[in-house]
């Protein structure tokens, strides 16, 4: 809400700014054929401006910009190019965010091999905080417990977010509990009833000596089934190496991955999320960091009308995916074992 605010608040002041919400984006164009127009001279060239850039939601409504910065999940991404497989195939376009162009390559190698996690959680509020007991809770700045009763392993740990949440004196009765992995997308599949039902029965397996009723109040996330998520964390699975995220973080326009084009090259279509940043991968602040990136590079093209000054004193990276696509028989070294002679992707 406060984001929303600053959003709002910043469309008041500048009638340039535009906080355009509820518009679920089903199609991002970045490499429109349009017509450009030049800045009146300031003293340093800037960009042509155009409408290169557009991106389409409910009944085909669609805005135009100079430059798109996308922060979709990378769960969504995997859904789109995953849909566009299909719809490449299909006469009938199936749903999943629309890239046009499609993707570079580079990128598409990048969100196929790139990890996307799956953490659930079920929130439940008593009348009586019954876990609040000396034998569980010796401190009382303590504020989990786990499982080991056997029963329901996959709801491992518990959080007294009430403790945490509430004022001395008034910390409500509120449960949290975590599902994760192949339990999480399993969870799923059962209703919202049938998850707590569950919970409810494990608590009662781990106070045999208290009376453990039913919640008054529940919440149940479902992250996997979400449209606007597909999942909750990216991690890196065997195969996958940092370099991915340099792919997903790079730049691109209708010619391709800033990676692979010349420095002359204007870039359009810019990146940020936790899926985009090396060093704080699956954390809110690297997302907030890697929008901070963006931005940056945003305002880089603009005044220096290219990606040369991007990057600029660093060896130029070179993605393996690239490498093994023109130099496919090429036997390699491994990083980490240090063997030759594979050929599958490295990690």
């Amino acid at each position: 809400r406060h984001l929303e605010k600053q959003l709002h608040s910043s469309s008041n002041i500048n009638t340039k700014f535009r906080c355009e919400l509820n518009f679920p984006v089903t199609k991002v164009e970045y490499a429109r054929k349009t017509t450009t127009s030049s800045h009146p001279p300031i003293g340093r060239k800037l960009i042509e401006l155009s409408d290169t850039c557009s991106v389409t939601g409910p009944n085909e409504k669609s805005f135009k910009f100079d430059f798109i910065v996308s922060t979709l999940p990378l769960g969504v991404l995997k859904e789109s190019v995953a849909m566009s497989n299909i719809n490449s195939n299909s006469e009938e376009k199936q749903g999943g965010v629309i890239f046009e162009p499609s993707l570079p390559f580079t990128k598409v190698d990048a969100i196929h091999s790139t990890g996307f996690g799956l953490l659930n959680k079920v929130y439940l509020q008593f009348k009586d905080p019954f876990w609040r007991i000396r034998s569980i809770f010796d401190d009382d700045t303590k504020t989990l417990f786990g499982n080991a009763s056997g029963l329901n392993p996959h709801h491992y740990m518990f959080f007294d977010v009430g403790k945490s949440l509430g004022k001395e004196g008034d910390k409500p009765p509120i449960l949290m509990t975590l599902i994760s992995g192949k339990e999480a997308v399993a969870c799923e599949l059962m209703t919202d009833q049938q998850l707590v039902n569950q919970v409810v029965k494990t608590l009662q397996k781990l106070f045999t000596e208290t009376l453990v009723g039913d919640p008054v109040a529940f919440k149940v996330t479902r992250w996997g089934s979400d449209k606007f998520s597909r999942g909750c964390y990216t991690f890196l699975p065997p195969g996958a190496t940092d370099q991915d995220f340099q792919i997903l973080q790079s730049p691109i326009n209708g010619n391709g991955d800033s990676l692979t084009l010349e420095g002359s090259e204007t870039m359009r279509l810019f990146w940020a999320g936790e899926h985009t940043t090396a060093l704080h991968p699956s954390m809110a602040h690297g997302a907030m960091l890697s929008g901070a990136r963006s931005a940056e590079q945003v305002i880089s093209t603009i005044k220096f009308k290219s990606n040369e000054n991007i990057g600029a004193g660093f060896e130029r990276l070179i993605p393996m995916v690239l490498f093994r696509k023109k130099n496919p028989f090429t036997k390699l070294q491994c990083a980490l074992c240090h063997r030759f002679g594979s050929r599958v992707r490295e990690g």
